[in-house]
């Protein structure tokens, strides 16, 4: 799926932090448990809205991996699937966007373990 970076970037910079946060505000207790570092509760919560196609939890789960926030061992390939699921179906810029910057981040990663692999 192919998204207009340069409108991406235009939105998510004029939304306020305020609205930021509204686009998790649908993940309820997941998302708060989340914003207080209790990341095994918060996983419980968010991975079942991720089973259900709730895009903001997708890219939650996909944080959870890239990390490995909690007790959930560091993962970039679900990471990344689970980055390319929100960006792709979502319809919030703000959404779209970081779940962009999560692609990028995780296919640098990707790609310098498979040069030092190589080396």
């Amino acid at each position: 799926c192919h998204r207009d970076q340069d409108k991406l970037m235009e939105s998510a910079k004029k939304s306020k932090d305020s609205e930021k946060d509204e686009v998790f505000s649908c993940l309820g207790k997941g998302f708060v448990l989340f914003k207080q570092k209790k990341y095994e509760e918060a996983f419980n919560h968010i991975y079942l809205l991720s089973m259900r196609r709730e895009y903001a939890a997708q890219y939650l789960l996909g944080t959870f991996y890239e990390y490995g926030l909690g007790n959930i061992h560091k993962n970039i390939n679900s990471a990344y699937n689970l980055y390319v699921s929100a960006y792709c179906n979502s319809s919030d810029d703000y959404l779209i966007y970081l779940a962009d910057a999560g692609i990028s981040r995780t296919i640098k990663y990707i790609k310098f373990n498979k040069e030092l692999e190589s080396k």
